[in-house]
Order: C-alpha cells, then sequence, then structure tokens
C-alpha cells in the first residue's frame, strides 16, 4: 500500500519530468545535420571490423619514439556500400596521409621508451577557419557557448581565435 509522502514523491517526479519534457524537447528532438538513419534499415555484419594498425612514428630516436598527430574531417565509408560514406573527426599521422581513418591507429609504446606527440587540430574550412563541431550543442550546458552578450561569460566566443 502506498503511503501519502511515497504518493507526493511520485506525483511530484511525473510532474518534474513532464515539465521538463515540455520545456526541453526541442533540445532532445533535434535532428542531425544531415538527417540520420533507422537502425533496422541497415543490414547488420556486412562489413568486416576494421583492426587499427600502430600509428606511424614521424622520428625514432635514442630514448624515445617521436609522433606527429592531426585530427581532420573527412568522408569515410563506415556503413554498407550502399549507404551513403559518413563525415568523420579521427586522427592520423600528419606525415603519412594513408593513416587517417576511423577508427583511428594506435600508438603502441614500448616499456622503458618514453613516447612524445605533438598534436594538430587541422579542422580547418578552405579559408583557415575552425570548422563548426558535426553535432548540435546543448546551449544551455555550461560551457556550451549560449548566445548573446559575452561580459561576465566564462566561456569562449562560437568563433576562437586560431592561434
Amino acid at each position: 500500500m502506498i503511503n501519502r509522502r511515497r504518493f507526493l514523491k511520485l506525483t511530484t517526479a511525473g510532474g518534474a519530468g513532464a515539465y521538463l519534457t515540455t520545456k526541453f524537447s526541442s533540445y532532445l528532438l533535434t535532428q542531425v545535420p544531415g538527417g540520420s538513419l533507422k537502425p533496422s534499415v541497415i543490414p547488420k555484419f556486412l562489413t568486416p571490423l576494421f583492426i587499427p594498425p600502430a600509428m606511424p612514428r614521424a622520428a625514432s630516436f635514442a630514448t624515445y619514439d617521436y609522433y606527429s598527430i592531426a585530427v581532420r574531417q573527412f568522408s569515410q565509408q563506415i556503413l554498407p556500400p550502399s549507404f551513403p560514406r559518413t563525415t568523420v573527426w579521427s586522427y592520423g599521422s600528419v606525415t603519412d596521409t594513408g593513416s587517417f581513418t576511423y577508427p583511428s591507429f594506435t600508438i603502441e609504446a614500448n616499456s622503458g621508451r618514453q613516447v612524445r606527440v605533438t598534436w594538430r587540430n587541422e579542422l580547418l574550412d578552405s579559408d583557415g577557419n575552425y570548422l563548426p563541431h558535426l553535432l548540435p550543442a546543448d546551449q544551455t550546458l555550461h560551457w556550451a557557448n549560449p548566445p548573446g552578450e559575452t561580459t561576465h561569460r566564462d566561456m569562449r566566443s562560437d568563433r576562437p581565435v586560431r592561434v
């Protein structure tokens, strides 16, 4: 049997859930740019699993291995061939353009040897500006770049300066 206190907790939780769903439904139901596919239309287990090889080293020295790795945006056939290519962000070696694939290659470290990596952000358009994120951002979250005045705001602008 349910007591009055339990009943009030349940109705309050249900009411809050209903209110939040109506208030934030535009964020919850935002369409991904380019659309999305229903999972039931994608045939399963047609594409073999990709096992990432080792990331190519940029250099190897007496005490350490050096990697120069960048992140880039590109299109790759992830779904079966009858479906369109998928735009992805992934890492690869700056010295080997063939290493840019999703999932990314792995860094293999050996015991007793240091690994040094230079990371480069190459998520740039043809004009040298940073690319917008592939997915929509919920701007109500802390550090999510809400629109409006920037005075006394504790985050960066939506167009960060390239250094």
